[in-house]
């Protein structure tokens, strides 16, 4: 039967998934390794591999093969002859019982298994800001986040136009945020050949809304990974001189081909590791006007678009992360002209990394605070991130 052997394939792909990798890594390896499976079997395979991991934690009392079928139950809304299959197999339900809202799905389950709650999928619930709204994040994780482009300013009609004329299903929330759906084939689009847009979750492109650079300005985007909070500065305002650095050079070369295709030329790139004491970075005359610190961090803002985070994470790293966070800003602001602005961004939803080094930057660092903000965009199928804003006295 069809159905039981695309059925056991998927266990064993869940069960050979090591946890020492990104999952989109581990399922791109094994559908190089096994080219007879179709387009329709990756993709099924993927949703059910990616649904067992978002509801994993929640239905530990579970077998296995019921845990994956109760996953997708929850986090799909249509039935197809895969999910009947498990469903009718693996749990009491009615393959048509798919079509119910997620609040009778979840009631459904409780009359089986009393015990399950959807806040249980994530285990570190004690450790969330209480200013984030726990329960649309928690519902987040239900379903895959979409895939979120920023097209520049003057190529906003010329983006759209091609996506309406390919029938690709898309929306426009604000200028030059546009989503898709999270499988879109860009490399297939004339306007991204063009650079007509860069991809961008909808978070990241709102955390620069409040910073204003000004004609000539120096900045610097201290953690720039491949460079997309920089390629948000220079629509800005195209006349800074922005220094980029990242202390891996691989994302480094990505961030030079990013602005190549966006015609930006005039930078300084270096290799530089922030993380360390007493490093001397530039010349002690040094000064920026601006610095963007978007600091490595847990990534829990992004767990939606990567479940696995939610088996692979240890607590205990956060240790290492505010450790690091706080070296990277104490360096950073040396180099911060007075007058000038530091921008501290994470995709943290946990207090250690957001509001107490917040703290830190105030009393420590002696910088004014200007604002803070969690972007939370969990209603949109977007990540969240926190963004604070620094002023430098003196």
């Amino acid at each position: 039967m069809r159905e039981e052997r695309q059925w056991r394939i998927i266990l064993e792909m869940i069960s050979a998934y090591s946890l020492n990798e990104p999952l989109s890594r581990y399922l791109k390896e094994y559908y190089r390794m096994h080219k007879q499976m179709g387009s329709t079997d990756r993709r099924q395979a993927s949703g059910f591999i990616y649904s067992y991991f978002r509801l994993c934690n929640a239905l530990a009392g579970l077998e296995n093969e019921s845990q994956v079928a109760y996953a997708n139950f929850l986090c799909n809304r249509n039935p197809f002859p895969l999910l009947d299959y498990c469903l009718e197999k693996f749990t009491p339900f009615d393959p048509f019982d798919i079509l119910k809202t997620t609040e009778e799905k979840i009631e459904l389950i409780k009359t089986s298994h009393p015990d399950f709650a959807l806040e249980n999928l994530f285990p570190y619930g004690n450790l969330v800001s209480d200013r984030m709204d726990f329960g649309k994040y928690i519902s987040s994780f239900l379903e895959q986040p979409l895939l979120w482009i920023r097209a520049r300013d003057s190529k906003i009609e010329e983006v759209l136009t091609e996506l309406s004329d390919k029938q690709i299903p898309h929306s426009q929330p604000d200028q030059g945020a546009i989503s898709l759906p999270s499988r879109t084939a860009l490399d297939r689009l004339d306007s991204w050949n063009r650079g007509s847009f860069e991809v961008q979750d909808l978070a990241s492109q709102r955390s620069l809304a409040k910073v204003y650079p000004a004609a000539g300005e120096s900045w610097w985007d201290a953690c720039s990974a491949s460079g997309g909070k920089s390629l948000t500065l220079f629509e800005k305002e195209n006349s800074i001189q922005l220094t980029v650095t990242d202390v891996r050079s691989s994302v480094l070369e990505n961030l030079k081909k990013r602005f190549e295709r966006a015609g930006i030329h005039d930078y300084e790139l270096a290799v530089c590791d922030l993380s360390g004491k007493d490093e001397k970075l530039f010349d002690n005359e040094r000064q920026f006007d601006g610095i963007i610190a978007d600091v490595p961090c847990s990534g829990s803002g992004t767990w939606a678009r990567t479940p696995e985070w939610l088996s692979m994470f240890n607590v205990d790293s956060l240790e290492w992360f505010r450790a690091t966070q706080k070296q990277i800003v104490s360096n950073c602001s040396r180099y911060l002209k007075p007058g000038g602005t530091l921008v501290y961004i994470t995709c943290s939803v946990f207090t250690a990394e957001n509001e107490e080094t917040v703290s830190f930057i105030r009393e420590k660092l002696h910088l004014e605070s200007i604002s803070e903000d969690y972007l939370q965009f969990s209603d949109e199928k977007a990540d969240t991130m926190f963004v604070a804003i620094f002023r430098k006295s003196h």
